[in-house]
């Protein structure tokens, strides 16, 4: 599943243009670290640099949840550590995890007692992406 695609105000770093977010579910038969590993590596091949923290990024992907784990190590954290303070995260997670009886009430819990206040706005077509 793919949810809609997101304008979204900078967080964190507010001096920047504003960013696309869209949240997708998958199925996949790799591990969460080697998943991890695949998506670094589709990072890159979109020339993904990290000069600046929370700075502009051509691409950035992320595992929000993975069903109910949760995962603590030094490469990896499951449930995404600051995806309860990211409206730009929550808002098109729930919209994909509505109906996922695992997913959907940890994003629903997460929601409620989410405080961002940056706006977030949904793109009516991906074509407006380029305009």
């Amino acid at each position: 599943d793919e949810s809609h695609w997101y304008e979204t105000q900078p967080w964190g770093k507010r001096d920047q243009a504003d960013f696309y977010n869209v949240s997708v579910s998958l199925t996949t038969n790799l591990t969460p670290e080697e998943l991890l590993d695949e998506l670094h590596t589709i990072e890159q091949a979109g020339h993904r640099q990290r000069l600046v923290h929370w700075g502009p990024r051509t691409i950035d992907l992320d595992i929000i949840f993975w069903g109910d784990r949760q995962i603590n190590t030094a490469t990896l954290t499951i449930p995404h550590a600051q995806a309860a303070k990211r409206n730009f995260v929550l808002l098109p997670t729930a919209e994909i995890a509505k109906t996922d009886v695992l997913v959907g009430p940890q994003v629903a819990q997460l929601i409620a007692a989410n405080q961002d206040q940056s706006w977030i706005k949904k793109v009516r077509n991906v074509s407006e992406l380029d305009d």
